[in-house]
């Protein structure tokens, strides 16, 4: 047996998981398990060495485990461990977690709910989680699968601007028709306060909760009974246990369907995590980085979570950084802007203060990533002992150039999204390096093709005409990858760029309601292929070569213009090179009829505000003269708007289409539009 098995028993209607939830106590203790059937049938082996520590518990016997099981095994084996650490803005902790009390308060919720049967919940319901980032939303979790409902995790609209998120949030009612949200006092209190401030406001008619469902708080709500374990112990892998909504970066969020098959699949790829190991993050656990990478993997890895809020880090980017410093992290994660504010929102003095010697993942993820923000965060924590030494960048891509030694610490390469639960590609250890390609841009563009550049192309030196990829790494075992026409759904060879298509266990069951879209994206089969295996359609484009997944871009945002298939990153990259003005991260990039269209937020500056128009109007022929330089394109539109207002998901990726559709309807916060004359 491995040092990491975890046996679970067959299948059986007798099957018994503890025979403490059937008597409805709220506690559990490794006795009273030892003395039944529960802990005998799910032995954990012990067996650890010096170099190889306990990281993991697996499933290699049944088939019909689910992610409680995972969390009554920890209660059960250490229940005083601490998985969970919160932290307000300021990185002060303010909870901590352990096992047993997460195991005892969700049942206590679980409880709360089985008590609403008679006016507001079923088990089978779909609940609507709406809580600030925080240990009551994970705990509201954990009660409602004990209580056999689907979670669905939602952004809380900001009580601020309720005109603005309410309407997402009635959307998100209403496709899961939910009757119960569950929150906790505090947000109850905020939401209360901005419903009354918003009726005095211009948008008062846009302010309209849902009537139909039920707003309760887990924190203020007592019990009354004992916790039924009916639906824990009837639990089946193949039950659905969240909604988990896409990003919307391309189309309104879609509820997937998540089971905890899938949820299981997902987390046995974390064992490069080892028990002892800390994770800091500040990412929303509303998406599914937040949710199972760093909420549901520590149940499974045993390490231990450290979670700051999303506003935490805005406030103070430099926080992150001291919180991965101060509790030792050995794995964090955020996208491409996080590494950039980090960078450089940090004093050299700061930054030379802190120790991040013990990091040895630090992914990136959400986006193609920059090169130039990797170099700089790489640059200004150096003198912590963060190890990268070297990133090579260009100006003309999204990814970086890197020039590796074998120690390295930051790991970019991951592939995956709401869709496969999380992640289907990444790279195996920490001590792997991902592996770079610099190719023909012209070729790529116009014929869909990867060539290499040769060692001797002047074009390497005078990075002109070149892209370079960054690996995603190879699918993880299980996973079968591959890159598709996405017309005639015939797979393509190594080296051509195609839609990526995706099989394996943690893909999801489909869209929540959506039929005809589930069929089209989930059951999708290769033309050529007469086992008509169903694969997940996932809508990005990508190649492969020798065996690694490069992404390239979203099929629905790339710029078709005569000839050419273009990467928006490409070109969104030269357009925040060509001034300081325009705010970084900020810019979007679409074709209209064949044409190149330019939406730009400028910053808040002295210069812009005054010098008004000429200001703008010089920021245009920097962006026209910059990406004709760059790219060789002319920009047929550059439409300058106000800072904060170009349209991103709530994990702040860049909504390309919604921009088109709001240039298209004169929706934008315009301050200037330039438009070039033929």
């Amino acid at each position: 047996m491995s040092p990491h098995t975890i046996m679970l028993p067959p299948a059986s209607p007798s099957n018994q998981r503890c025979q403490s939830i059937l008597e409805g106590r709220t506690s559990c203790s490794p006795d009273c398990c030892a003395a039944g059937n529960y802990q005998s049938s799910l032995e954990l082996s012990h067996t650890t060495t010096a170099s190889a520590p306990r990281s993991s518990l697996s499933s290699t016997e049944r088939t019909d485990a689910t992610i409680l099981d995972l969390l009554r095994r920890r209660a059960i084996q250490t229940p005083d461990r601490v998985c969970y650490i919160f932290l307000d803005d300021s990185g002060a902790e303010i909870r901590r977690l352990s096992y047993a009390q997460i195991d005892a308060e969700a049942r206590r919720i679980a409880t709360v709910l089985q008590q609403q049967t008679k006016t507001s919940f079923t088990a089978g319901d779909r609940v609507l989680l709406c809580f600030p980032p925080g240990a009551d939303f994970i705990l509201a979790f954990w009660g409602c699968l004990y209580a056999g409902a689907i979670v669905c995790a939602v952004y809380p609209p900001h009580p601020l601007y309720l005109h603005r998120d309410l309407p997402r949030f009635n959307r998100m009612v209403d496709e899961t028709g939910a009757r119960l949200v569950l929150t906790n006092s505090s947000y109850q209190l905020q939401r209360t306060l901005g419903s009354i401030k918003a009726q005095f406001g211009k948008h008062r008619r846009a302010v309209a909760w849902p009537a139909h469902v039920k707003w309760l708080s887990t924190d203020k709500a007592t019990v009354d009974g004992f916790f039924n374990p009916t639906f824990y112990l009837q639990a089946q892998a193949s039950d659905i246990a969240f909604l988990q909504f896409s990003s919307g970066a391309t189309a309104d969020p879609k509820p997937v369907v998540i089971s905890h098959r899938n949820v299981f699949a997902q987390v046995q790829l974390w064992t490069f995590v080892q028990s002892a190991a800390t994770m800091v993050s500040w990412l929303p656990p509303y998406h599914d980085n937040g949710l199972v990478g760093f909420n549901l993997a520590p149940i499974f890895t045993g390490a231990t979570s450290i979670q700051l809020s999303p506003l935490g880090f805005i406030k103070n980017p430099t926080l992150w950084m001291q919180l991965c410093a101060k509790y030792k992290a050995k794995f964090t994660c955020a996208p491409n802007f996080a590494y950039l504010l980090a960078a450089k929102k940090t004093s050299a003095s700061v930054a030379a203060s802190l120790d991040l010697s013990h990091l040895e993942h630090a992914t990136c993820g959400a986006e193609p990533i920059r090169g130039d923000y990797l170099k700089l965060f790489a640059k200004t924590f150096a003198p912590a002992g963060f190890r990268p030494e070297f990133f090579h960048c260009t100006s003309h891509l999204s990814p970086m150039r890197p020039q590796l030694n074998q120690s390295l610490t930051f790991h970019v390469g991951a592939y995956g999204g709401a869709e496969p639960t999380l992640v289907a590609c990444a790279y195996k250890g920490p001590r792997t390096a991902p592996r770079s390609l610099l190719v023909d841009k012209a070729v790529l563009e116009s014929h869909g093709r990867v060539q290499l550049l040769a060692k001797d192309d002047p074009r390497r030196a005078a990075g002109t005409g070149t892209l370079l990829f960054v690996a995603c790494g190879e699918p993880a075992p299980g996973y079968d990858l591959r890159i598709v026409d996405p017309k005639s759904h015939r797979a393509l060879p190594e080296g051509y760029t195609g839609e990526i298509w995706l099989h394996g266990d943690s893909i999801a069951e489909g869209y929540w309601q959506r039929w005809d879209l589930t069929r089209r994206q989930f059951h999708a089969t290769l033309a050529d292929d007469a086992t008509r295996k169903h694969y997940w359609r996932s809508s990005d484009l990508g190649f492969m070569h020798r065996g690694e997944l490069f992404y390239y871009a979203r099929l629905q945002d790339v710029v078709n213009v005569p000839g050419r298939s273009i990467c928006p990153q490409t070109i969104e990259c030269s357009v925040e090179a060509a001034s300081p003005l325009v705010r970084a991260g900020c810019v979007a990039v679409f074709a209209e009829n064949g044409a190149v269209v330019v939406v730009a937020e400028l910053k808040d500056d002295l210069t812009v505000a005054k010098d008004g128009d000429a200001t703008k109007v010089s920021v245009c022929k920097q962006i026209l003269e910059r990406v004709a330089a760059d790219q060789q394109l002319v920009c047929a539109k550059i439409v300058l708007i106000q800072p904060r207002t170009i349209p991103k998901t709530t994990s702040g990726k860049l909504q390309r289409g919604r921009a088109r559709d709001m240039f298209e309807t004169d929706a934008l916060s315009t301050q200037h539009v330039y438009t070039h004359e033929s």
